[in-house]
């Protein structure tokens, strides 16, 4: 399937990548937040699968992100992102007023997804589905550590290092691997202030998962070893057992729509989706 791309601009004046999969009469719009270091392109074999079944795709590169202006792995805060991210609703609302919308969040991007339903005007929103999120680390940093990162949050927080990600982890299929490390807009930066404002804004989305007022899809592979399963499930116990459905992958790495049995997962995530739309 051929996409789109467009662009659009922030509110401190970046020009923003966005990308959007679209389909005659969609019965739905997803709203796509990836995750930190890659890009939207990357879910193209994810927006088809949707798109088969009449849901269109949109998506932006985050700021600092694949095609997007900013810094390399950087927000001045997390509340800069949540503003892309209702910038992309409202150009997504003007096309389609009465479509209902889908937020889909990855990795990072779950994270995001979850907070802004927690925290900012989701009235819009009828549902998400969440993978992965990064709530915790799987292997979080040792106290030196985060006692570096918060002096560094606090004075140089747009100092860049590497995120560390071994590509090994995203995905048991050497292929995969092979394709995120040749994808020359995907990046390894990170800075000491947006590793802060996730790893904060991931402590508060579990301590505020009673909160919750939208039903999502709450997925996350069990071999996770860059974002921990165990967090995802603590924001589950905490979360109105009404609004969370929980999906544990046995086996599977970080990226589960890139996994051995990706059609199976996707297949999954798409049909949980269809099902949810006929309850509307």
């Amino acid at each position: 399937m051929k996409g789109k791309d467009f662009s659009f601009q922030s509110k401190d004046n970046l020009k923003l990548h966005g990308f959007k999969w679209q389909v005659d009469q969609p019965i739905a719009i997803i709203c796509l937040v990836h995750g930190m270091g890659e890009h939207i392109k990357r879910y193209d074999h994810l927006a088809h699968a949707f798109s088969l079944k009449g849901i269109s795709v949109w998506g932006l590169d985050l700021r600092g992100h694949g095609s997007s202006e900013g810094k390399r792995g950087h927000t001045p805060s997390v509340d800069y992102m949540f503003d892309d991210i209702e910038l992309l609703l409202i150009l997504i609302r003007k096309q389609h007023p009465d479509v209902p919308i889908i937020i889909y969040g990855h990795s990072m991007g779950g994270n995001l997804a979850l907070n802004f339903l927690l925290h900012r005007n989701s009235k819009e929103i009828s549902f998400g589905v969440i993978t992965s999120p990064w709530l915790r680390l799987t292997n979080p940093p040792k106290e030196f550590q985060l006692m570096l990162a918060k002096f560094g949050a606090r004075f140089l927080p747009w100092l860049a290092q590497p995120n560390g990600l071994d590509v090994k982890d995203i995905s048991s299929v050497k292929e995969e691997q092979e394709a995120y490390a040749n994808d020359t807009l995907n990046h390894d930066r990170i800075t000491a202030g947006l590793f802060m404002e996730i790893d904060k804004m991931g402590a508060k989305a579990i301590k505020m998962a009673n909160t919750l007022k939208t039903l999502i899809l709450l997925a996350h592979g069990t071999a996770d070893n860059i974002t921990s399963p165990k967090a995802s499930e603590a924001f589950a116990k905490e979360a109105p057992t009404d609004k969370v459905e929980l999906k544990f992958w046995n086996g599977l790495r970080h990226e589960t729509h890139n996994e051995h049995n990706k059609e199976e997962v996707i297949r999954f995530y798409v049909n949980w989706a269809v099902e949810r739309l006929k309850k509307i």
